[in-house]
């Protein structure tokens, strides 16, 4: 009696067993937060964008070498008719067509807008000033009833908009950024745009990293209600474990339909890191003395991760 007295605990003293049961648990949460920190689909996007090393599967042996063997020489003799020529030209044909189609996102609206590259445009200093959109020339149709020395602003040479917006698709992933596109009547500008994605985790955990990208763009398309444009960058990705880099296309125009009305859309493809990366986005808004609101729509499909959204901003034209 006087042993099972002296290993019993006391009061206020926990078992041995108890102690252990409350470290377990501690520990198993703990475990269960770090693995929400790191999963998500922002996770995952770390993941398709920095993807870990595989081992190198072991070589398999090299074959024995076969016996040599006689070569024979055999003497072909080919006879090249018409058809030959036919097929020829339907091969060609097809390449025509395959390459019409291929290129026709720059010769079509080049085409349809009656730009022969000899019309440099000036901008003014917001959309509509002059009633017609945001381009402006002697030359174009809609501008031929403008008195170009009565103007009560001087035409630029150079234009600039800035955006601020924020996306969400309504679950557990948002977004804020930004956007700087600046133009010049020499048709080339510079185009740049950062966002900051947060995503809500398990166990009131969250998870952050910044996507944009920067290019040098070209305008390939213009008249007084519309410009197209195309270009090449860079995409870019950054959180505390680093920041990653991979090439990118952009393609994108603004329409001017009516007053106060402007249509935007543009569209992104490319690489960031070990990952492909395409950007979709459009917008509808309304502009009032050079400052647009709008709303839209936005896709991100980076390899096995998607993000729909729905956005919505402002936009300053200057």
């Amino acid at each position: 009696m006087l042993k099972q007295d002296l290993f019993a605990p006391g009061p206020g003293c926990r078992a041995p067993a108890d102690w252990v049961l409350r470290g377990t648990s501690i520990l198993l949460v703990l475990l269960s937060v770090s693995t929400a920190s790191a999963g998500g689909r922002l996770g995952g996007l770390r993941e398709d964008v920095r993807p870990s090393p595989s081992p190198s599967p072991p070589s398999p042996p090299a074959p024995s070498e076969p016996p040599p063997r006689e070569v024979h020489h055999h003497h072909h003799h080919y006879n090249y008719d018409s058809d030959d020529e036919d097929t020829a030209g339907l091969y060609a044909v097809g390449g025509l067509f395959v390459f019409m189609g291929v290129t026709s996102p720059f010769w079509a609206p080049h085409s349809a807008l009656g730009d022969d590259f000899a019309v440099d445009g000036s901008f003014p200093q917001r959309p509509y000033q002059c009633g017609s959109g945001y381009m402006i020339s002697p030359t174009w149709p809609g501008c031929c009833e403008l008195d170009f020395d009565r103007l009560r602003f001087t035409p630029r040479r150079w234009s600039g908009r800035l955006r601020a917006d924020y996306g969400d698709d309504f679950g557990d992933l948002s977004r804020v950024g930004g956007h700087l596109l600046l133009s010049t009547t020499s048709r080339w500008g510079l185009d740049t745009e950062a966002y900051r994605f947060e995503e809500n985790l398990p166990a009131s955990a969250s998870d952050q990293l910044w996507i944009g990208d920067c290019n040098l763009i070209f305008r390939f398309a213009q008249n007084e209600r519309m410009q197209w444009r195309t270009g090449l960058g860079l995409n870019w990705m950054d959180d505390p474990a680093g920041t990653d880099f991979g090439f990118n296309f952009t393609y994108g125009v603004d329409y001017f339909p009516a007053n106060p009305w402007i249509l935007s859309a543009t569209l992104d493809w490319g690489t960031l890191g070990s990952a492909e990366l395409f950007h979709f986005r459009t917008t509808a808004g309304v502009v009032l003395l050079g400052i647009e609101t709008y709303t839209g729509y936005e896709y991100y499909d980076i390899d096995r991760t998607q993000i729909n959204s729905l956005i919505a901003g402002v936009r300053i034209w200057f």
